[in-house]
């Protein structure tokens, strides 16, 4: 029996071993290659989806394994409960298709959570003890419309309800420094760009609205890139397990049962959905001068679509069936 344990501790030892050297060599290659995807891109060459996709992976591979290495260099006793308790930390590469699938996983129920926490927030508003009229209450409210319509029609639905009640999807055309378009969400409070950040794996503690919203543009051009990519350039039926995988998580959709097939087919919904929205300008909320200048906002669309989906996630999502039992949904 102790020679038992002891050759088990020794193969997991050994196993973990192969793990990192095998997980090493293929960041090492992935950042050989990065420098030249880099370099095609800024240069406005073609990237396929799984180019891009390596590209910015890659990036946050390698941030991910400095942080790391530096904390091992001061604490290298910790460095194996970091990682058991914060798998987040570790880069994709030392990762097995496996545990890729049950960090997406877990990350979907983290989306879950927030978007249950949100609503939780604004629903105590309800019960205060004043009744003065305030804009959590207005926002509790509009959540409950959306809830409502998604139910019933789905994300196109609801998207048309965003835009025709809140203004939200339709803006002046702005740009940042690079003049590259960006997202605008002045109008979005900090409880719904906290709960987005949480959907994404964002930090937000202690930064302000303002750069929270700076953040998350940055992240929506990078979708909106993504998006483009894989609309006019990629099949998504040959695209391989691991980047539907990314693919999805990125944009916060269901997994449904796991297989590539219920991921492709979650994908081709959400780009058909962004390739035709069908929306149409609210005319009644402006003048017809003001909206001679305004224009759907496509990144503010994919803000939109990431927390209909975070919604979605809590009605549809496996990993959630006990929450689903709850409110005796199938």
């Amino acid at each position: 029996m102790p020679g038992a344990f002891v050759g088990g501790i020794i193969q997991g030892i050994g196993n973990t071993a192969k793990r990192v050297k095998e997980g090493t060599q293929e960041l090492w290659h992935n950042t050989k290659q990065l420098g030249a995807l880099k370099k095609r891109h800024s240069q406005g060459e073609s990237l396929s989806f799984e180019e891009y996709n390596l590209m910015q992976k890659t990036s946050g591979d390698i941030a991910k394994f400095v942080g790391l290495a530096l904390f091992t260099m001061s604490k290298p006793e910790f460095t194996p409960f970091l990682c058991s308790f914060f798998p987040a930390v570790v880069p994709s590469t030392y990762l097995s298709s496996d545990e890729k699938l049950q960090r997406c996983q877990q990350r979907n129920f983290g989306r879950v959570r927030a978007v249950v926490n949100h609503l939780m927030s604004l629903q105590q508003e309800t019960v205060a003890p004043h009744k003065k009229e305030n804009d959590r209450m207005r926002h509790l409210r509009a959540m409950e419309n959306l809830l409502r319509t998604t139910s019933k029609g789905g994300a196109v639905q609801a998207l048309k309800q965003v835009g025709s009640t809140e203004g939200v999807l339709f803006t002046s055309r702005t740009t940042d420094r690079k003049g590259r378009p960006k997202a605008d969400l002045r109008g979005v409070p900090r409880p719904f760009l906290v709960s987005v950040c949480n959907a994404i794996g964002m930090f937000n503690k202690f930064i302000p609205a303002a750069a929270l919203r700076v953040m998350l543009s940055d992240y929506l051009f990078k979708i909106n890139e993504s998006d483009q990519i894989l609309l006019l350039q990629t099949n998504v039926d040959k695209l391989g397990r691991d980047d539907l995988l990314d693919a999805c998580s990125q944009r916060a959709l269901s997994l449904g049962d796991a297989t590539s097939a219920a991921m492709r087919r979650h994908l081709k919904s959400y780009l058909k959905t962004i390739d035709r929205p069908g929306l149409v300008a609210p005319k009644q909320a402006k003048s017809e001068e003001e909206w001679d200048s305004v224009e759907l906002n496509e990144n503010n669309l994919r803000f939109a679509l990431l927390g209909l989906n975070m919604v979605g996630l809590v009605r549809e999502a496996r990993e959630n069936s006990a929450l689903r039992a709850l409110f005796g949904s199938a």
